[in-house]
């Protein structure tokens, strides 16, 4: 898929840059850019207030979560944050960064709308994570974990075609609850030697769901996102 953000407001700042350091430490990476950021803005509130776009490639997966706090120790939560892992690598000032992190900021005094939704439906099957190895899943409940998750999806064999195992993982995601209802989508890419190779790191310990793609429910969520960021317009028309 393609996403394209055209934006023109004399209301809004618009930044970007790239940051790549040492992945070991995935909480300089995003700290560093964010340092970098505030830096360079003209407005010097401590806190922006706004959007921001964060775009790690995979050298970053597993440690996405201290990747995301190094931005939010620096940016407060004052601004939005909108995070994600590529597969390829990241592209900044149409230059190829690998093992980096390509950020942009929008800050303004200008109402940002912001919606987010969920169009999968939760299925019956729950599994605790047992053993893993950081994003390969190996074992759930104590058992294979590709091997529980074919038999859920009524599949047992995992020698797919290679385009059939790709749209059954992409249409059936593990979902980690954050509470509330609210759930943290982590996409299965495939099957790796009896286990599940994440989108994200699924530490031992964690209890998933298993979730399947609905049309109506992709549409609906889609709609509910809509709503919620003219929401935050105040009633006014987007311009951009």
């Amino acid at each position: 898929g393609v996403g394209i953000l055209a934006l023109r407001s004399e209301d809004l700042v618009i930044q970007t840059i790239a940051s790549a350091e040492n992945v070991d430490d995935a909480w300089s990476v995003t700290a560093r850019a964010a340092r970098l950021l505030l830096a360079g803005r003209p407005n010097r509130r401590r806190f922006p207030r706004g959007i921001g776009l964060l775009f790690g490639d995979r050298g970053l997966t597993e440690q996405w979560g201290a990747a995301l706090k190094g931005w939010r120790d620096f940016m407060g939560s004052r601004i939005k944050t909108i995070g994600a892992i590529t597969r390829g690598p990241v592209y900044h000032s149409s230059a190829s960064h690998s093992r980096a992190l390509s950020v942009f900021l929008i800050e303004g005094t200008a109402p940002i709308g912001v919606g987010v939704g969920l169009g999968f439906q939760t299925l019956e099957q729950t599994y605790t994570v047992t053993k893993h190895d950081g994003c390969r899943v190996i074992e759930f409940n104590g058992q294979p974990a590709a091997s529980l998750y074919l038999a859920a999806l009524n599949q047992a064999s995992p020698d797919l075609a290679p385009h059939a195992l790709r749209g059954l993982c992409a249409s059936h995601p593990l979902g980690l609850s954050s509470g509330d209802e609210h759930w943290l989508i982590r996409s299965v890419e495939g099957l790796e030697r009896g286990s599940l190779v994440m989108s994200a790191e699924l530490p031992a310990g964690s209890v998933v769901r298993l979730m399947a793609a609905d049309p109506d429910g992709l549409k609906q969520a889609a709609c509910e996102a809509v709503r919620s960021a003219l929401k935050r317009l105040d009633g006014r028309s987007p311009e951009a």
